[in-house]
């Protein structure tokens, strides 16, 4: 199974099978998941496809809002000419464009934050002033196969590529990714060499054909959704026919964009009388399970961490009753 999910800081997307199975073994006979912190879905749209009936919720109304905007798109069927989005989320975002709409609240200025932040951050803009304009120029030899930026480039560098004619921009990029790639190994000059090497990916691309992964999602009725505060949240279930997952803020990260209270969080916990399972580093509850997953970048380097999964009770795990 391949995880769908938007690109979301702190995302679960690499471990998310493994988490959902994890609960599944204390939660055998579950047919809901609750995602109380829905962020960018890993965790609902795997559970979704994994069978269960899912209830994506995120208090962020900006993401909310996207999300759902995104899912309203793909239901309708309604497209542009490059794919589920108006065409305007196709141009190149500068980052003069991305500053216009950094404290915006509508759906674009969301698909701004999500596709052009610096490691997901939905703060700060996904490129420095040099590499901007080259990134710029590729995309629009992507995206739109523009003839004209594409001889800035060959000119540029001395090379001599050519426009994709594949159908899909997705396809497109790969070729020409691949292409540069092909190219920048050729290059004897160190200086030019890391230049090329630096234009090997467009990472705004490549999250935007993670969101068109949505419309591969099945199973959409069985996908509700909710913009309330996990407290807010009715889990009137019978605790045996549901899973509830929390993935809150971590505690002292400071990389969210919304402040959030863990002694209030933690307090609410220990009042449900459900189940609760909890993603974290380090929480007072009862610990389950720990994998490890690469986090973002600092300082150009990915560190590997222990991610725990929490359970307000100790819990043991469900075995099948076997008759002889």
């Amino acid at each position: 199974m391949k995880v769908i999910s938007i690109p979301y800081q702190g995302s679960k997307r690499g471990i998310a099978i493994d988490l959902l199975n994890q609960m599944k073994l204390y939660k055998p006979k579950a047919k809901y998941f609750i995602d109380l912190f829905g962020g960018g879905g890993a965790m609902s749209f795997t559970a979704l496809q994994m069978g269960y009936n899912v209830l994506y919720n995120e208090y962020d109304s900006d993401l909310y809002n996207f999300v759902k905007y995104t899912f309203d798109r793909i239901k309708s069927g309604e497209r542009s000419e490059f794919g589920i989005f108006p065409t305007k989320f196709y141009n190149f975002v500068s980052r003069e464009d991305f500053k216009n709409e950094l404290n915006n609240h509508t759906n674009y200025s969301e698909f701004c934050r999500i596709c052009y932040s610096f490691g997901n951050s939905r703060k700060s803009y996904l490129f420095n002033s040099e590499l901007e304009t080259y990134k710029k120029l590729l995309h629009n030899v992507v995206v739109f196969q523009d003839k004209e930026s594409l001889d800035i480039i060959n000119n540029m560098f001395g090379i001599s590529l050519e426009i994709s004619n594949k159908e899909k921009i997705s396809e497109r990029r790969l070729e020409f990714m691949s292409n540069l790639k092909k190219v920048s190994k050729s290059r004897q000059q160190l200086q030019q060499l890391q230049q090329l090497e630096q234009l090997e990916r467009l990472q705004q691309l490549e999250r935007l054909q993670q969101l068109e992964r949505l419309q591969q999602l099945e199973r959409l009725q069985q996908l509700e959704f909710s913009n309330l505060s996990y407290d807010e949240v009715n889990l009137n279930y019978k605790d045996e026919d549901v899973i509830i997952y929390c993935d809150p803020p971590y505690r002292n990260t400071g990389e969210y964009r919304l402040d959030f209270a863990h002694a209030k969080f933690d307090s609410w916990v220990r009042n449900q009388n459900n189940t609760i399972f909890i993603s974290e580093y380090n929480t007072p509850f009862y610990e389950l399970f720990s994998i490890g997953k690469r986090s973002s970048f600092k300082s150009g380097v990915r560190d590997l961490k222990q991610e725990k999964l929490y359970c307000n009770k100790n819990l043991s795990i469900k075995k099948e009753r076997r008759l002889f």
